[in-house]
């Protein structure tokens, strides 16, 4: 499958269709699905168990998003495996929860402090984002969404060797 490509759209049908199908590759409605058939037959429990995930339809889904946010129209079979083992686990997507996390756990700020230095940063989501991808995110790290909302998924940019 090396030089073949699928647009972000058949990837996340795919996914889709491993999905219904259980995640196992003999189903009989995966028979038009080759690509379905291919993900299935994937170790994902390692990428799942370093971080204990439990829901491999999101995380595949989260693969193909931020292959998508990243500006990949279409990828490989193999770009798909080099982003999934890169995944760095998840967060909730709450960035002003997180920059408050941050300054409290990561910088030391007292806990009477913390509304007075978020007030700082500002009010709006876009300056907690900003915020927290400046001061809270590794170098090279990157997240995305999925359709269930309200988690981000964290992947290492860095480690896909593209």
């Amino acid at each position: 499958m090396s030089d073949v490509t699928y647009s972000a759209a058949e990837w996340q049908l795919n996914i889709e269709q491993a999905g219904i199908a259980s995640w196992n590759e003999d189903d009989p409605d995966l028979v038009d699905y080759p690509l379905a058939q291919w993900i299935c037959k994937q170790p994902y429990p390692e990428a799942n168990d370093k971080h204990g995930r439990t829901d491999t339809g999101l995380l595949m889904e989260a693969v193909a998003n931020v292959l998508e946010d990243e500006g990949f129209e279409e990828f490989s079979p193999e770009t798909f495996l080099s982003v999934l083992h890169s995944f760095n686990g998840e967060t909730s997507n709450d960035f002003f929860t997180l920059v408050r996390e941050n300054l409290h756990d990561e910088q030391g700020v007292a806990e009477h402090l913390l509304d007075t230095t978020i007030k700082g940063i500002g009010d709006s989501d876009e300056a907690m984002v900003a915020w927290y991808m400046k001061n809270g995110v590794a170098d090279g790290e990157v997240y995305t969404e999925t359709n269930a909302g309200g988690t981000a998924y964290w992947f290492k940019k860095n480690e896909w060797g593209l």
